[in-house]
């Protein structure tokens, strides 16, 4: 095998990975939608939030080996496709629009990071302020409850004494 045949099945093999992480991109895209709905509905499901965070966690593991085995693979032609480009034009065409995509899918992954955080920010500071209420309540209720019960065991003031 030719050392260009070599290579030629590694630049096959970059594009490929390239799609790869478009695809799990794509999925990582589609869980942020999930958690956004999660997130903003009226009842929050914290077993759902769990598993789509563990879901996310296992696509962005997925990336990063895709992110190393692409850094590694390109390494090793990398200056073959300096050299001759013209022999790769087509896969070096394709990795181009995959890298723009991608990089457009994670400016989205960041925007939509951004504004999950913000809706779990405000579901947490209003269940903490509807735990303030409660406790609130609970305290104005025990005072209450306090009050009624001093004034029930004070002896009556206007008792008979007479015998």
């Amino acid at each position: 095998m030719s050392a260009s045949g070599e290579n030629g099945k590694y630049v096959d093999i970059l594009v490929q990975t390239l799609q790869k992480k478009q695809a799990i991109l794509t999925a990582i895209l589609q869980k942020n939608k999930t958690q956004s709905m999660l997130l903003a509905g009226p009842d929050y499901d914290e077993e759902a939030i769990g598993q789509n965070f563990r879901e996310k966690g296992e696509l962005v593991d997925r990336l990063l080996e895709l992110d190393d085995g692409f850094e590694t693979l390109y390494k090793r032609v990398q200056s073959e496709l300096e050299a001759t480009p013209e022999t790769y034009r087509a896969q070096i065409v394709t990795m181009q629009e995959l890298i723009t995509k991608i990089t457009g899918d994670g400016t989205r992954i960041e925007a939509q990071e951004a504004r999950n955080k913000t809706l779990a920010d405000q579901y947490f500071a209003k269940q903490g302020e509807n735990v303030v209420h409660a406790r609130n309540r609970n305290r104005v209720t025990s005072a209450y409850k306090m009050a009624m019960n001093a004034g029930i065991s004070q002896p009556a003031q206007f008792l008979d004494r007479k015998k």
